[in-house]
């Protein structure tokens, strides 16, 4: 398990190391494929790039007919418990034992100690 706030502080350490790297803040309208480069509108400017990554979604791709399209959801809690309960040498991956009337779920428990574990809902819709 990575923390997201521990990857950030991670990350963002790491790239203000290297002076090549500039930070920009603002609301990003759009991002495209333009002459074989990665293009992202911020504002009223236009970057480009060999490569753009982002998770930022605007709106369902085009598919084709064999094509599934699905969103993946995450819900973690850490649990703890008076007794133990955990066994920190067992991890429970893909527990398939939850409604499935929203879609595709399960669960996974991920023991830290034998009274503190991460328990996580997944959901596919």
């Amino acid at each position: 398990m990575i923390r997201g706030i521990d990857f950030y502080a991670y990350c963002l350490d790491l790239i203000r190391q290297h002076p090549n790297f500039t930070f920009i803040h603002g609301d990003i309208s759009k991002i495209s494929n333009e002459e074989g480069k990665g293009v992202l509108y911020c504002g009223e400017n236009k970057y480009t790039a060999d490569f753009v990554f982002s998770s930022i979604l605007f709106g369902q791709p085009v598919m084709g007919k064999k094509d599934h399209y699905l969103q993946q959801h995450f819900r973690g809690w850490i649990i703890d418990t008076k007794e133990p309960l955990f066994n920190p040498a067992e991890a429970t991956l893909m527990d398939f034992r939850t409604g499935q009337e929203a879609g595709t779920t399960f669960v996974y428990v991920k023991p830290f100690s034998a009274t503190r574990a991460l328990v996580e809902y997944t959901l596919f819709t």
